[in-house]
């Protein structure tokens, strides 16, 4: 498992929430920790996109973090997240 490091490619706030697109290689069980949201707060909704073939991914979310389930490796994704940003 490896914490993978993540390039923001677009961003919203809006009060206490914010929605954010960013860039990210993963393989199977990395995790993404974005230090954007309240970790205790969580992230509300996450989808994994990978860009070779735009399917979806599967993944857990837990507090700030995404792990990605999906069978795999080294593979270049997008990752679209929602929830409570961090104070």
């Amino acid at each position: 498992m490896v914490d993978r490091t993540y390039q923001i490619n677009k961003q919203a706030n809006v009060k206490y929430y914010i929605w954010l697109e960013v860039d990210v290689e993963m393989s199977q069980n990395d995790t993404v920790t974005l230090q954007e949201f309240s970790s205790a707060e969580n992230i509300k909704v996450a989808t994994l996109v990978k860009k070779s073939d735009l399917s979806v991914l599967t993944n857990s979310i837990a507090n700030n973090q995404v792990t990605c389930t999906n069978a795999g490796t080294n593979m270049q994704c997008v990752l679209f997240v929602a929830g409570v940003k961090a104070v």
